[in-house]
């Protein structure tokens, strides 16, 4: 009887043999306390925000204030200009931009990041916008190295892309050159094809053939689309 008693919490256990037989008993264990101390590490607040936030959509700042961390823990600007006097501040901020509800026109505003994208290249950018504009997207995406948040993402998404961000390099192959920036910033403008060839002193053949590019790039049909498509965006935001 007591030989069958040892027998049976041996196999209850499974700890009393050296050889370990049962090999579920703890690995369990450590697999949750790997994932519980790999959760922490996520959420572990810090001192230091997370990102700065341009928009003027109250409902959006709202949102961030009142949302779980990591998103409530940023600067929030309704202007460009305030969002670079902050990056010095916190290096390697993340840059949340609503880009049709800043203080400028979308066009503007793509022309600066731009800019800010070379001169900090270790903060990432992310555009908040709406994503029925395939067009506008694609042209976005083209200006510099952005990632692009739709504005009806749920906040669990931008939770996830605020802790775990992915580098994106600048690509000639995929993103504006500095010729094909001036030409497009020259159309909006509204300056003619001819005026832009003679002030960058190139020849106007030359430059119909990056227009050209551009507009394959873009996945468009006419040279029409672009240059409508860079009204849309020079227009006021909201």
């Amino acid at each position: 009887m007591r030989i069958a008693i040892r027998r049976e919490r041996r196999r209850r256990s499974g700890t009393d043999h050296p050889g370990f037989k049962n090999p579920h008993a703890w690995p369990p264990f450590f697999d949750r306390l790997e994932r519980l101390t790999h959760s922490l590490a996520l959420t572990h607040k810090t001192d230091s925000p997370h990102f700065i936030l341009v928009s003027s959509d109250q409902f959006l700042r709202q949102g961030f204030r009142f949302a779980p961390y990591p998103l409530s823990n940023g600067w929030v600007t309704s202007t460009l200009d305030n969002a670079l006097d902050l990056l010095p501040k916190a290096p390697g901020v993340q840059l949340l931009v609503d880009i049709y509800y800043t203080d400028a026109p979308a066009i503007e505003t793509l022309d600066r990041l731009r800019r800010i994208s070379f001169e900090y290249p270790q903060n990432f950018i992310h555009l908040i916008a709406p994503t029925q504009d395939k067009k506008a997207l694609r042209f976005m995406k083209a200006v510099t190295a952005l990632r692009i948040i739709s504005r009806h993402s749920p906040f669990r998404t931008l939770r996830k892309k605020l802790l775990m961000p992915q580098p994106i390099q600048f690509n000639r192959k995929s993103h504006f050159s500095r010729d094909e920036w001036l030409i497009l910033m020259a159309l909006t403008q509204g300056r003619s094809l001819k005026s832009i060839a003679s002030d960058h002193d190139k020849d106007y053949h030359r430059i119909i053939y990056r227009l050209g590019r551009i507009v394959e790039r873009l996945k468009l049909q006419h040279r029409s689309e672009l240059v409508h498509l860079l009204q849309n965006l020079s227009a006021s935001s909201n």
